[in-house]
């Protein structure tokens, strides 16, 4: 649960708790699912953003760190300097 608070607290995403997973969520249709049991394998953990320019700006607004973003003419990308609190990198992700 400890994760997915975290992600509540850095996101504003909800918290929904399922059987075998814990589901945290924003207004869209993303949804990011922490399994109940970790088998120990590293994750990479990307959240689908509509608007980038935004999330970015509302993450800084929140004092979240942020590595230089990466930007293509079809995608972008920018990566949290913190990790989750299970060790995981985050990154926000836009396509076109």
């Amino acid at each position: 649960m400890e994760m997915a608070e975290w992600y509540q607290n850095t996101f504003g995403f909800e918290v929904k708790e399922g059987n075998s997973s814990i589901f945290v969520q924003g207004s869209g249709s993303g949804r990011i699912e922490i399994g109940k049991s970790a088998d120990g394998q590293p994750a990479h953990v990307a959240i689908s953003v509509s608007n980038f320019e935004t999330a970015v700006e509302t993450l800084m607004a929140r004092g979240i760190e942020l590595e230089t973003p990466i930007i293509k003419p079809t995608s972008k990308a920018v990566y949290l300097k913190q990790t989750d609190p299970a060790g995981h990198r985050v990154h926000l992700l836009w396509r076109k």
